[in-house]
């Protein structure tokens, strides 16, 4: 198998320095001010991207959710904003925390109680890398899947 029939498929994904463009992307999201999702939602456009959710009393730390998709408009817009839990494992999250059922409530919550930031990239497969970085970095509340083994606890980001 020949090589260089990978080299536009890699072309398409990454620039010359990979490194710098994705720090770059990172630093460009992070300095974002969240917003409200219904503001949000104005700026969106169907891309793949990045977005992150913080708690409304936006302060160091605040953040509490960091997703990537294919479709940042479709994804925020339909899964998130429509507060349907079965859509979305933030909306999970949220229901458990506050003992939330009604679709209603959750989408209030959502749009009263946290905010929003998000970036466009160039790929999903950039985007999941960023995410990845990210959720590393800053180990958001509600990215954190918790496992019982038997009286530990154990965090897997």
């Amino acid at each position: 198998m020949n090589a260089n029939k990978f080299e536009l498929g890699i072309s398409e994904l990454l620039t010359e320095n990979p490194k710098k463009e994705i720090l770059k992307k990172i630093s460009e999201l992070l300095e974002k001010r969240p917003i409200k999702l219904s503001h949000l939602l104005k700026e969106l456009r169907e891309n793949s991207g990045v977005y992150l959710i913080y708690e409304r009393e936006f302060k160091e730390g605040g953040l509490v959710y960091v997703g990537e998709t294919r479709n940042l408009l479709g994804r925020l817009r339909v899964d998130i904003s429509y507060g349907r839990i079965n859509k979305h494992t933030f909306l999970k999250k949220i229901a458990e925390e506050f003992n939330l059922s009604d679709q209603e409530e959750i989408k209030n919550k959502v749009e009263n109680d946290f905010l929003f930031s998000a970036i466009e990239t160039q790929s999903k497969e950039i985007a999941f890398v960023i995410e990845g970085i990210i959720n590393r970095s800053c180990k958001p509340l509600f990215n954190k899947i918790q496992k019982d083994i038997g009286i530990q606890k154990y965090y897997f980001n």
